[in-house]
């Protein structure tokens, strides 16, 4: 109970009066364990009623099976490909290995220039440089698990990717290296906005959309924020320093 609780009830008890207590239908829903519900309130509040029947089923469904709870910025609904999906924010994906027992001081990167074969239109085979980031973690048991992606392979002509480049590919290491993690049970988790191709644009593109829909529909909605731009600096302490000196902004 905190002060707020214990000044209402003081203050009942010297007035010797009862109050109907009031009931916020939205509040309720987010504060409920029911996803369905949960889920009812997250529509409401971002101007999503019109979703189409299938998105929403998919969408409920790696919800509920992987335990997301939107409002906790645990995860976001995105449009991607004419359609609505899940994506998972990073701080998501420590927050559940570090619950699996990998420890967030062992959490380290290590980026370098390496040769990468590309093939052209024509089948040829083209060598060239990439910036490689490779994640590491350790288990409690002192077992060593690591993922490496390649810049050219995730890199989107955005200004968070030109801002920071080394934030972004450590962020898309972390989410592949985690659903790799033995005993973590992410296997079945969603991509983070990174791994999609041009999730990005799409997300601008929604926001002017959504913009219209809350002028003529007249409801007042809160604009989803991609996971790079909701970080807080509660939600930089589940974060290892190695990773959280990018998020300076």
């Amino acid at each position: 109970m905190n002060n707020n609780d214990l000044t209402k009830t003081d203050m009942q008890n010297t007035n010797n009066i009862t109050k109907p207590e009031i009931s916020n239908p939205i509040t309720d829903k987010i504060n409920s364990s029911n996803i369905y519900e949960e889920w009812e309130a997250y529509k409401s509040m971002h101007g999503l009623k019109r979703m189409d029947p299938q998105s929403e089923r998919e969408i409920l469904t790696l919800l509920k099976v992987n335990n997301l709870n939107p409002f906790k910025k645990e995860a976001y609904i995105i449009p991607f490909n004419g359609r609505y999906t899940v994506v998972v924010a990073y701080q998501t994906f420590l927050i559940r290995a570090y619950e699996a027992g990998y420890s967030k001081y062992s959490l380290e990167f290590q980026e370098e220039m390496v040769k990468t074969i590309k093939i052209d239109s024509k089948d040829n085979k083209i060598i060239q440089d990439d910036w490689q980031c490779t994640a590491y973690f350790k288990s409690e048991n002192g077992n060593s698990y690591s993922f490496s992606v390649l810049f050219n392979e995730y890199y989107k002509n955005s200004p968070i990717w030109r801002e920071k480049p080394t934030f972004m590919l450590r962020k898309c290491a972390v989410s592949c290296l985690c659903r790799t993690l033995p005993g973590a049970g992410l296997e079945s988790m969603s991509y983070i906005r990174e791994e999609l191709g041009d999730a990005d644009n799409l997300y601008e593109a929604h926001k002017v959309q959504q913009i219209e829909y809350t002028k003529t529909e007249k409801i007042v909605t809160k604009e989803m924020h991609p996971d790079y731009e909701s970080v807080t600096k509660d939600d930089n302490n589940h974060v290892p320093s190695n990773l959280s000196i990018e998020l300076g902004r």
